[in-house]
């Protein structure tokens, strides 16, 4: 009988601890009211709301969407309780250029802005002004960048882009639709958008670079089957050549041609055999005093203001750059790794792209070097395959598309807030997530930066 009372006795004092804890987590869930895990653009925080707050839960938001072959540009805003909104935006001579009220209280907010006539590329400033069913009000003031243009979207990945010599037209170069085609060549018209085809007898396998010398258009990329390094045509004869025919690169020799580029009286080109010249006189000779190997992968080639001659290699940290009377290399200087692409900033900067080291800063005149990776800044990615500069840096990522550095803060721009859109990896066979390559940038004499990124065609503004 004693053994049954304990028992009785126990689960009573069971129970009664469960009541107990019952009450305190009543009494804990009324302190807390909600407590909701929201995404930030660098972090995953928590925010601990009351039924009296009222939190922006991300930054406002510029983006550009398509629907229905339109697009639209829109400002995203959301908070943790249902507002209505009262929203003016400014331009950079405070005109009003867009306004709008609401009556419908929610949570998740966007406004299309220019609904019957796009506003213009620029910088914009705005007011906020929301308020929450219990008159909760607060005021929100900002300012956003309208920046990339969408200009083209090819059928399959385009590997180049170049400007014309008068820069009224974009030669672009798209990828073969199977390894039984030829790539396709045209131009688009920077005037009035039109497009036209460029027929070669034979092209590429794979179209790496473009470029206008003395009146023809020449041609470089990848040997395929039957398929050409380097090929010219005449531009007002239409006069086909195959300018490298004649060359036995050393080893098993040339199998592609990266870059080529028009400096002085000669064309530069580099392969994967090294740095060569072709003359006026349509002799074609091997460089190999340029400080790296001779047989060094010349992946790029870049005129500065000065002058200069700059080439980039993706072996060796290799960077050298001929000032008219000799080589200088700065191979010893540089994080190990490839280096894809250089542009000149401001104040003797240059900014060099590497495919695993990040974005690198080097200056002429006192020699520092600065880099920037995933690991000390914001920049998006430590694989750098494109570079430009306008004022701010611009690099463009081998998966994440590309972002902008005015050397205090990063702006990135993906699919998420442009007309982006991913494509798969021809080297990935299966469960491919898709990628925003930005493959090719050039700019034009005034600072104009077009960009491609997967299939498509920007320009930044």
């Amino acid at each position: 009988m004693k053994k049954y009372l304990s028992m009785a006795v126990l689960c009573m004092s069971l129970l009664t601890a469960c009541g107990n804890n019952d009450k305190n987590e009543d009494k804990s869930s009324k302190e807390i009211i909600k407590t909701k895990e929201i995404i930030n653009t660098k972090k995953v925080v928590n925010i601990k709301q009351t039924e009296a707050s009222l939190e922006l839960i991300l930054p406002i938001n510029f983006t550009t969407v398509k629907k229905r072959n339109k697009s639209f540009d829109q400002l995203h805003f959301y908070f943790s309780k249902k507002i209505i909104y009262t929203l003016k935006i400014m331009n950079e001579k405070n005109e009003i250029v867009s306004e709008h009220e609401t009556t419908k209280f929610a949570n998740e907010n966007q406004y299309n802005l220019g609904l019957k006539e796009k506003i213009d590329y620029g910088v914009y400033n705005y007011v906020l002004e929301v308020s929450t069913k219990d008159d909760i009000k607060k005021t929100y003031e900002g300012s956003f960048e309208k920046k990339v243009e969408f200009l083209f979207e090819a059928a399959k990945k385009i590997t180049d882009i170049s400007l014309s010599a008068n820069e009224e037209l974009i030669y672009v170069a798209e990828q073969a639709a199977s390894y039984m085609d030829e790539p396709k060549l045209y131009s688009i018209s920077l005037v009035d958008k039109t497009k036209n085809d460029i027929v070669f007898t034979d092209l590429p396998a794979s179209i790496y670079d473009i470029e206008e010398y003395k009146g023809k258009l020449f041609i470089a990329g990848s040997k395929g089957m039957g398929s050409n390094l380097l090929i010219s045509k005449d531009l007002k004869t239409n006069e086909e050549d195959n300018v490298f025919k004649d060359i036995q690169c050393s080893g098993y020799g040339c199998y592609s041609v990266f870059s080529i580029k028009k400096y002085k009286d000669s064309l530069y080109i580099g392969t994967d055999k090294g740095l060569y010249k072709l003359s006026d006189d349509n002799t074609i000779v091997k460089i190999t005093d340029h400080l790296l190997d001779a047989d060094e992968i010349i992946k790029s080639l870049y005129v500065d203001s000065k002058g200069y001659l700059w080439i980039t290699s993706m072996d060796n940290a290799g960077v050298s750059y001929f000032d008219g009377t000799k080589w200088t290399s700065l191979a010893d200087k540089l994080s190990a790794g490839g280096y894809i692409d250089i542009v000149e900033g401001d104040n003797g900067d240059y900014w060099l792209a590497g495919n695993t080291s990040g974005l690198t800063k080097y200056n002429i005149n006192d020699k520092s070097i600065k880099t920037y990776t995933p690991y000390n800044s914001d920049i998006l990615d430590h694989n750098i395959i494109s570079v430009a500069y306008n004022g701010k840096v611009i690099v463009g990522s081998h998966d994440y598309g590309f972002s902008t550095f005015d050397k205090s803060s990063w702006v990135k721009y993906d699919k998420t807030n442009t007309l982006i859109t991913g494509m798969t990896s021809d080297m990935c066979y299966s469960n491919c997530a898709p990628i925003q390559v930005a493959e090719r940038m050039i700019q034009s004499k005034d600072k104009k930066v077009f960009v491609v990124v997967s299939k498509s065609l920007f320009e930044i503004h």
